[in-house]
């Protein structure tokens, strides 16, 4: 997958300007700039009791960070935001007369417009980020991260509330093994009338693997209606709500996916004949995740070896597992 360098280039003039200037931290108007160093030695020997043998071992770490992040106010509601953070790990390690070594470059810059008035918010994001390891005896690898993320607030008086984001992320790496792209849309409105609140989110997920050909969607679907009230003097308290979740979730191309499914009861029954009955019975302790406490099977080597057994889980619809 080609990369342009302009994300390089600007994580490049970060570090250089960075270094240029001053390794601490400094503040100006709409300006934060920090930089710091780290550097570590240890020096082990260590001996095996039983055979004698003798591992001995020096380590250096030396890790620079590098902050930049600049803001400024176009107009008197719309605010931008940008800058990177770059760091460099090298570590040289030595054992038994061996040497190896590892150097890790990361860069993350990014770039922020926010609009903020009394009645709504939106904002645009953008964040990349850029891992390359080199290391002996071993390939050099990169990976690759980009998002970009759009959001928008609305918040009438009187009136439902309303809210949206929308999240594209970008993932590869080279040598190609990964290679995904991501979108997510999240829809949510809540209202608030008299004793009562409304609530609804919509949530959908799309996910498409380019290296294996295979997309999966998911969406999900949220709502609640909740009461309030109070009485006698504040003596008496009522609070309810209904709540109901829907979700589907859809994969298309070649390989397999994984989604969970929720388990509404466990089920078993301890029969040396269960091909005949009777029908299995209800055991919460098979899904309640307590695993300090028996379910009342006993399996394995030391269980009991005469007593058939059926153990099952009840999704509360028909399932293929």
């Amino acid at each position: 997958m080609q990369r342009r360098g302009f994300p390089f280039l600007i994580a490049f003039l970060l570090v250089f300007f960075s270094h240029l200037l001053c390794p601490r931290e400094s503040r100006s108007d709409g300006i934060r700039l920090v930089g710091g160093y780290d550097l570590r030695f240890s020096d082990t020997t260590t001996t095996e009791k039983t055979t004698g043998t003798v591992t001995e071992n020096e380590t250096t770490q030396f890790t620079q960070r590098y902050e930049l992040e600049v803001s400024k106010n176009i107009f008197p509601q719309l605010i931008f935001s940008g800058g990177g953070l770059v760091t460099f790990d090298q570590s040289d390690s030595t054992t038994n007369g061996v040497e190896t070594d590892l150097d890790t470059r990361t860069l993350r810059p990014f770039a922020e417009l926010r609009l903020n008035t009394p009645l709504y918010n939106a904002g645009l994001t953008y964040r990349d980020t850029e891992v390359k390891d080199t290391g002996t005896n071993q390939p050099t690898t990169r990976s690759f991260r980009d998002e970009y993320i759009a959001v928008l607030n609305w918040r009438p008086v009187g009136y439902p509330r309303f809210d949206a984001t929308y999240t594209r992320t970008l993932t590869s790496n080279e040598p190609e093994t990964l290679d995904r792209v991501e979108d997510l849309l999240s829809l949510s409105t809540r209202y608030s009338w008299e004793k009562l609140l409304f609530h609804y989110t919509y949530i959908v997920e799309d996910s498409e693997e380019r290296v294996t050909d295979f997309e999966t969607n998911r969406q999900s679907h949220f709502g609640k209606v909740g009461y309030g009230n109070e009485f006698f003097d504040r003596r008496l308290f009522l609070d309810t709500s209904y709540r109901v979740e829907y979700s589907t979730t859809e994969f298309s191309g070649e390989g397999s996916g994984v989604f969970p499914l929720t388990r509404t009861a466990g089920i078993s029954s301890l029969d040396d004949t269960p091909e005949d009955g009777p029908a299995l019975g209800a055991n919460f302790a098979l899904i309640d995740g307590n695993r300090q406490v028996s379910a009342g099977i006993d399996l394995g080597l030391d269980g009991d070896q005469t007593t058939l057994a059926n153990i099952g889980i009840d999704f509360g619809f028909p399932a293929t597992v």
